[in-house]
């Protein structure tokens, strides 16, 4: 959540068996007085596995004012491009972290990053 300088959560766990099932947690986040990328919002889901623990897969979803031209420039300083998606360019960072960048109806981006985390 680099950036960040404010967020609110709310999460959802199951009542009766809060260890043995899925848990999700969503995240407003505001990015100071940035004016490209004023807003965004994260979710988490988790789940145990055999072992006990928990694997779980972050979103993160931020439009922004820059053209989707210049993130993939940012993006790709620190990845790869892997192909497209129904047209939509994907990306891999060094941290094995998904990148896909929609452009609006303006000449901004929705930047939208996906990463699992596998607990051991």
């Amino acid at each position: 959540m680099a950036g960040v300088t404010e967020y609110a959560a709310a999460s959802t766990w199951n009542k009766i068996a809060p260890d043995q099932r899925l848990v999700s947690a969503v995240i407003g986040q505001r990015f100071g007085q940035s004016v490209a990328a004023p807003v965004g919002v994260s979710g988490v889901v988790s789940a145990p596995n055999a072992n006990g623990k928990c694997d779980s897969v972050a979103i993160q979803v931020i439009p922004t004012a820059n053209a989707c031209a210049s993130v993939q420039t940012e993006v790709l300083a620190k990845g790869e491009l892997l192909g497209t998606l129904a047209g939509v360019p994907m990306f891999r960072d060094k941290q094995n972290m998904h990148v896909m960048l929609l452009p609006t109806s303006g000449n901004g981006c929705v930047i939208v990053a996906l990463n699992n985390f596998y607990a051991e």
